[in-house]
Parts: structure tokens; sequence; C-alpha cells
């Protein structure tokens, strides 16, 4: 007898192991290894490229690479991510790394800032496309109970990347003429051999292939799954998970049926709204900081071992929420973090003594870590398999409007004379910490409850109405 959909996530989400080999979880984090080797190197680039080029902090090319990398970051998430309800979550994953190889070679080899900014754009298209996508791909490919443990594991495996990004630019962008332009070079150094990589060893979604109908195919990427289990483990160990009993419908929602449904509506509000808040801050955190400290009359060099130094706290929390996640519920881990993020943020501010410059960008770096791998893997489960990526795509992808905005509303107040008796340096780092708490309020006071709860209990009865009228809707 055929097995029924259901049966077949029920085979996946009852799995009490990782259904995968390691190989699978290093490829989807070389994702946020590019990910975050984007987000980080634009911050030292900046200073030495623009000296380099001329181009003023006062200059509002300054931090057009800046913004147009992150608009690019909103077309990839937005488009990639649509399309990966056609074509798979496999398929646009390498078209993601391809992306990425080009417009590094390009902008390794941009002669001005105008250059730099299109060049980025491209970038931030594939990087937008990774991130909507990776941990998609990763909740739908893990069983519930280890959900956000994978998800969070896979964003601090990429994360580690700070200690090389960090390294590199601290000792070669100030003092080689062409180290900035290295720092752009390694995207495609890692992307073309894990073109390759994925193209092998990645499987297919079978939660995808469930709902554009090709259920042998994700009969076939399941039993596989179980093949591994027996061949590692010597038996696929089950725990009892609910069976979910209607239909699963072959059905690919576009984005207008994404806002029909007033749940889901509402819950694409709440998560756009939290992004945009939280991206503000962050990246203001990881591409304006080198400069303010350079403006505030520290060294190149000394700016850059500060800003290292307080990004190590980076992966050291992304670990840390990674152990946390399947162990707290999501939203209200999601609002204490962001609570510690403010009173950090407001610190690192106010204090002008090395030690502690350095401590509490640690402590802001470790805050913002914590946040993202427990939210990249909420932001995913409260959205069904329909439609998620595409819904992934507008809600974090449109959130990073907010970073795109960040520079031209961080370096005027920090260029300020600042209000009540505090000055614009300090200012701007506090109000990157009220942009922090503002995310993780939104998501701990209206977003759902999700911890432990299977893919399609968390958005039961979401799509009623909308069978047979949703496939191909844009």
């Amino acid at each position: 007898m055929d097995p029924t959909a259901e049966d077949l996530l029920y085979r996946l989400d009852s799995m009490k192991q990782r259904p995968y080999g390691r190989a699978v979880i290093a490829l989807v984090a070389i994702s946020f290894f590019l990910v975050f080797w984007d987000v980080y190197n634009i911050g030292f680039i900046l200073p030495v490229a623009a000296t380099q080029l001329g181009v003023s902090i006062s200059s509002p090319l300054y931090a057009l690479p800046i913004t147009t990398g992150l608009i690019g970051y909103v077309f990839g998430e937005l488009g990639l991510g649509y399309y990966a309800q056609s074509i798979g979550r496999k398929n646009t994953l390498l078209i993601t790394l391809a992306i990425a190889a080009i417009g590094s070679l390009l902008a390794a080899f941009s002669v001005n800032f105008v250059e730099i900014s299109i060049f980025r754009f491209i970038i931030g298209t594939s990087i937008g496309g990774e991130i909507g996508l990776t941990s998609t791909y990763i909740s739908e490919i893990t069983p519930s109970s280890i959900r956000g443990t994978y998800v969070g594991i896979a964003t601090a495996v990429g994360m580690i990347e700070i200690i090389p990004v960090g390294a590199t630019a601290f000792f070669i962008v100030p003092t080689i003429v062409w180290g900035w332009r290295m720092m752009f070079a390694v995207g495609a150094i890692v992307a073309i051999p894990a073109i390759i990589m994925r193209f092998i060893y990645m499987p297919e979604s079978p939660r995808w292939l469930l709902k554009v109908g090709k259920k042998d195919m994700a009969e076939r990427e399941i039993k596989k799954m179980e093949q591994y289990l027996k061949k590692k483990y010597g038996k696929v160990e089950r725990h009892e998970v609910k069976k979910i009993s209607e239909k699963v419908e072959e059905t690919n929602l576009g984005v207008k049926a994404l806002f029909t449904n007033r749940k889901n509506a509402s819950r694409m509000s709440i998560l756009l709204a939290a992004w945009f808040s939280f991206y503000i801050g962050d990246y203001g955190l990881v591409s304006v900081v080198p400069t303010l400290f350079i403006e505030h009359g520290l060294t190149i060099s000394t700016s850059y071992l500060y800003f290292f130094l307080s990004t190590l706290g980076d992966s050291v929390g992304a670990f840390t929420g990674m152990a946390l996640s399947d162990k707290v519920e999501r939203k209200y881990l999601s609002l204490g973090i962001m609570i510690l993020s403010f009173i950090f943020f407001s610190a690192w501010g106010l204090t002008n003594i090395s030690v502690l410059i350095i401590i509490f960008g640690f402590m802001v770096f470790f805050t913002q870590g914590l946040w993202l791998p427990v939210m990249y893997a909420y932001s995913n489960e409260v959205f069904l398999t329909e439609g998620r990526s595409t819904a992934m795509g507008l809600t974090d992808g449109m959130g990073h409007i907010g970073g795109a905005i960040s520079p031209y509303l961080l370096i005027p107040i920090a260029l300020s004379a600042g209000i009540l008796g505090i000055d614009g340096y300090s200012l701007a780092f506090i109000f990157m910490g009220i942009t922090a708490i503002i995310g993780g309020l939104i998501v701990g006071i209206l977003g759902p409850k999700t911890k432990k709860l299977r893919l399609e209990e968390i958005n039961d009865g979401e799509i009623s109405g909308y069978v047979g009228k949703t496939t191909g809707n844009r």
C-alpha cells in the first residue's frame, strides 16, 4: 500500500536523530559563512576604501555600498524565495552561490564607490536568497523535536567566520593597498567549490516535493534518511508526534494568497516589523561602528582591533542560541535576549574605557548572535510549507530595508551634538539598542508559540479555502 503524504511527514518528524550527514550541515553553514562574511567585511572595507578612492564620511557615497547591498538582500529574498517555491530549495541554493561568486569577483576589481555599490547589490541579491532559503531548508528536512537546534547549529557554524574575517581585516586591510579587495574576493573563493558540493550532497526538501506533487521523490528522500539512521545507529528511533489528519494539498501559495488569510498576514506583519527594527541596529552595528570608533578619535588599527575582539561574541552567542532554541519557548527567549542587548548597547556607547569598550562590545555581539539562530528558526516555522520561502523573503527580506537606511540614520546622529547631555556618538549606540528591544517586544508579545510543535500543527487550518486556486498565483 502506497504511503500517504501524511504518513511520509510523520516518518520524517518522528525521527529522534538528525537524519542526514554532517556534509549537509556544512554546506548549509557555508550559506551563513557567506552571509556573515558579507555583513562584517563592509564595515572593515569602507574606511580604507574610502580613503583610497577619495570619499569622505560626510559624502552620501560613503554609506551607499551598505545600502545597495542590503537592497540586494531584499530583492534576493523576495525573488529567489518566490522561485524556490517553483524550482525547489536545492536548485535555488545553487543559483545563489553562482550569483555570489560573480558579484564578489566584480567587486574585488571596482575602481570607485559607484561600482562597489553596484556589485554589492549583486552580492546582496545572492546573500538575501541564502538567508531566506537556508533556514527554510533546514526547518523542512529536520524532525520537529530538534528543528531549532539544527537551524542554530548551521547558523552558529557559519558565524565562526568572524574569526578569519576579523583577523584578515586587522592584519591586511589597513596595511596592504589591495587588502580590502581581497575581502571581496573571498566570497568567490568559497562559493565556487561549494556549488559542486551542494549539487552532489544536498537532498531536496521532502516537504517541498510533496507540495509540488512529487510524492515518489519525497518518499525516496525520506527512505535515504531512514537508511542513513539505520547505518549510523542500527535502527530508526522514533518518538510519538501528533498525526496530521487533513490532506496535504499540492499547492504553491503566491504572494497574493499569503496576504488573503488573516492569520498568515498577521504573522507576516509581526515578523516584518520585528526584522525591520532589529536590522536597523544590527546592520548599524556591523557596518558603521568601526567608522564611529575612528570618528571618535581612535586610530584605524585600534578601531579594527576593538571591533574584532567585540565580534568574537557573535559566534559564542550563536552557539548559545543553538543550545537554548529547543529548550525555551522561542518568542520569550527572543524578548529576553533583546532586553539584554539594549542594556549592553547603551553601556557600550557611554564608556570610554578601553577594556569596557571591548567587554560591552562583546556582550552586544553575544546578544545579537544569540537572537539570530532563534529567530531564523522561529520565522520559518510560523509559515506554511507551500508559502514558507516566499513569506520568509517578504518578512526578513523587506526587513533589510531597516538595515539599508541604518547608516543614513546613525551617521548623522553620531555627528550631531546630541541631546540631554548625551553626545552624538553615545546616542548612536543607544539608538541601536532601542531598535533591538523594539524587535524583541514585537515577537515576545505578539508572536505565536512554536516550541516542539510540528510545522503543520503551528499552521493548522491556515490555508482552508485556497486549495485549487493558489498554485502559480502571484
